[in-house]
Parts: C-alpha cells; sequence; structure tokens
C-alpha cells in the first residue's frame, strides 16, 4: 500500500508541516483550493479543514492582541453577499440568518498593513460605533484608560464612522463646546 510523499503513518494520517505551510502560502497567494487538492495530492476536504484551522488561529491571535501602536490607521468597509444578494433574499426557499448584504469593516495600520480590528455588520451606526469600540480596546492605553496617543484616522467618509468616532473616541468637557480625547 503506498502513501503519499506528504502524508506520515501513523494512527491518523496527517498532513507534515512542510506541507501544510505550502498549501497556505498558496491560498494567501490566491490559489484556488481545487488547485492545491490536485498541486499537493490531497482532498478537498483536508484544504478546507486546514484553511478553516488556520482562520481560526488567526482570528484568535487578533483577539488577543492588545497595546499596540500605529500612528496612522486606515479605517475602510468592504462588501459581499451570504447566501444571495440582499434584492434576492426573499426568493431564497430557506434564506439563511443574516443572508443578503454584509460589510466587513476593516481597521489596518498604514505603516506596517497589519490588520489591527474588524467587524462584521451593516452600514449604519450601531456597527459602525462597534468596530471602532473595537479599534480603540486595541489601541495603547495609559493607566488611567485614556489613549496613549491619538492616531490619525483616515476613512472614505462614510457619515457613521463621523459620528462613531464622536461616541467612542471624544467626549465633551464640562462646558460642553470643546472636545478632548478619552
Amino acid at each position: 500500500m503506498s502513501t503519499k510523499c506528504c502524508i506520515m503513518e501513523g494512527p491518523m494520517n496527517r498532513l507534515n508541516t512542510l506541507t501544510r505551510t505550502q498549501i497556505l502560502n498558496s491560498l494567501c497567494k490566491g490559489a484556488s483550493q481545487r488547485a492545491c487538492e490536485e498541486v499537493f495530492e490531497v482532498s478537498n476536504k483536508t484544504v478546507q479543514k486546514l484553511f478553516r484551522d488556520a482562520g481560526d488561529m488567526a482570528i484568535d491571535y487578533l483577539g488577543s492582541l492588545r497595546q499596540l501602536e500605529a500612528p496612522v490607521i486606515q479605517a475602510d468597509e468592504l462588501y459581499s453577499f451570504v447566501g444571495a444578494k440582499q434584492k434576492n433574499v426573499y426568493r431564497m426557499t430557506r434564506p439563511l440568518a443574516g443572508a443578503g448584504t454584509a460589510w466587513v469593516y476593516l481597521a489596518i495600520c498604514a505603516k506596517s498593513r497589519f490588520v489591527l480590528a474588524h467587524h462584521i455588520g451593516d452600514r449604519k451606526l450601531p456597527h459602525a460605533t462597534k468596530f471602532f469600540s473595537a479599534l480603540r480596546s486595541k489601541l495603547a492605553q495609559g493607566d488611567n484608560g485614556s489613549l496613549a496617543y491619538r492616531p490619525t484616522i483616515i476613512t472614505d467618509g462614510l457619515m457613521a464612522y463621523k459620528e462613531a468616532a464622536e461616541v467612542i473616541f471624544w467626549r465633551r468637557n464640562q462646558s460642553g463646546d470643546a472636545r478632548q480625547t478619552i
């Protein structure tokens, strides 16, 4: 019985570290799951599981990061469709919860291109506020909970950003006329 070169024998067949690294590298560079299946001679389910596990690990890692220093942050949103386009959701025989248009908010350090925070929701104030709240919790803070420095946040001008930034990053002083960073 022959085994493929990238599979280790044992109680369970498991990809070796080199092959897992090569598959993830290929996926990150834009190769499809089917292409990885053919090139590395593994099943599509194996590629899917590896991709899902790597994604879960990345999300856990991102969630654990705190006290980040990013003086210039680019905040933007992009959209995708879950199940169907929003206009076609009513046609679905069994619509999924959250089917339709979904917006992904991203905060990226302008210098390193590192994703500081993300949020999935719609393009309205409550979700923009949750996004900025997640971003603020990742940034370096002093002992009193205020930001260690004031980052410059560059956006595409979505009105929800302006209002959310005022709620999360600003507060009115005692007289109510000037604003200061929290």
